[in-house]
């Protein structure tokens, strides 16, 4: 391998989500130890305009070539063009096909990603070509990695689960200090609006809380089912006779400025089905939220770490939930006793730098 190695990233698309996010700040710390770095995009679309731009603003060149024959010799030749050095595939079972071009084409460095639980379809076709694929990256591909425990064992193929190992997502978070809250209770919920995140369960808990209270749930909205009903909302708005609802309950999108939403939060409410690790725990908790986040595998291997992470169930309805809230006792935090939480976790850049490196083949620093 070069010794500074050319490396593509093989994502759907270029959207502000955990894993575009991680992989590009991952390029862009480490920019000075590759040689050229690229996306290969796969999706339906290119991506946001802004990740885009962010992308080629550090030297990283954006190709789209979506999933089809024609993508396919498109990234035969592109792997020889380029010579490439390390493909690293974070798009889940079709990373098979990929790497079984990278095998032949004789890239040494071939290894795929898992980010979420992997779930078998129903649908007995689809099911086996599901398991194939996952066949096809044990085969092809070099030791690759899950972002949990729980994704790995959410692996079916055997070969490829012991061929996996877990290297979680690292943040580096800079000391900032939490702004003065006072006033109603601010809940904050991140997360895109998808049947995953259980937001359903989210608007249940705002219709039962009965302390005064301001739910900031950020998000893509993709699944407008997944929005609060009209009458849900107006229940909530006469509720706390307020004149409009978003006065109780705000839902603006996708927001931008995260971080700053956190330092002036109390808690986070994660209620999700299912995740892959759930790295906004890590960044609110890190940030000084305390987080109500719902009892599931990954969420248990991040709850350990941090002292203002509770696992709450979310089998046996809201009312676990809504009293853990209305007890909630807004107190003085330390942030130095939170950073050094975080540094002492296997949640850092610097921990997953050095795993990163090490299933790249190359050396740590």
């Amino acid at each position: 391998m070069s010794e500074k190695p050319n490396i593509v990233h093989i994502i759907s698309r270029l959207n502000t989500g955990g894993i575009e996010r991680v992989a590009m700040l991952s390029m862009q710390r480490n920019k000075n130890r590759f040689g050229q770095m690229y996306f290969w995009l796969v999706g339906d679309t290119i991506g946001e305009v802004s990740m885009v731009q962010q992308a080629k603003s550090v030297g990283i060149v954006v190709h789209h070539h979506p999933k089809s024959i024609n993508g396919f010799k498109a990234f035969r030749v592109f792997l020889r063009r380029e010579n490439i050095d390390i493909v690293h595939s974070h798009i889940g079972y079709p990373s098979g096909v990929y790497l079984r071009i990278a095998q032949k084409v004789g890239v040494k460095c071939r290894l795929a990603s898992w980010h979420n639980m992997q779930h078998l379809p129903s649908n007995p076709l689809k099911k086996r070509m599901v398991l194939h694929l996952q066949k096809m990256i044990a085969k092809y591909g070099t030791p690759g990695f899950a972002v949990s425990d729980g994704v790995r064992k959410s692996l079916s193929n055997t070969a490829l689960r012991e061929k996996t190992s877990v290297v979680y997502n690292g943040y580096n978070l800079l000391p900032e200090e939490r702004v003065n809250i006072e006033g109603p209770l601010q809940l904050l919920h991140v997360g895109r609006f998808h049947p995953q995140k259980n937001h359903a369960f989210l608007w249940e808990i705002a219709r039962s809380l009965n302390v005064p209270f301001h739910l900031l749930a950020c998000g893509r909205h993709d699944y407008v089912e997944c929005l609060p009903e009209a009458q849900t909302l107006e229940e909530i708005r006469v509720k706390w006779s307020a004149n409009e609802v978003s006065e109780i309950l705000s839902l603006p999108g996708n927001c931008e400025d995260v971080r700053s939403r956190m330092l002036n939060s109390d808690i986070l409410l994660f209620p999700s089905l299912y995740e892959g690790l759930g790295g906004v725990i890590i960044e609110a908790a890190s940030l000084g939220c305390i987080c109500f986040v719902s009892d599931i595998a990954p969420h248990r291997e991040i709850a350990p770490y941090f002292d203002n992470v509770h696992l709450l169930p979310i089998n046996e309805g809201v009312k676990v939930w809504t009293e853990a809230i209305e007890s909630f006792d807004r107190k003085p935090i330390s942030m130095d006793q939170i950073r050094n939480q975080l540094a002492r976790s296997p949640f850092t850049v610097d921990y997953m730098d050095k795993r990163l490196f090490e299933l790249y083949g190359m050396t740590v620093q």
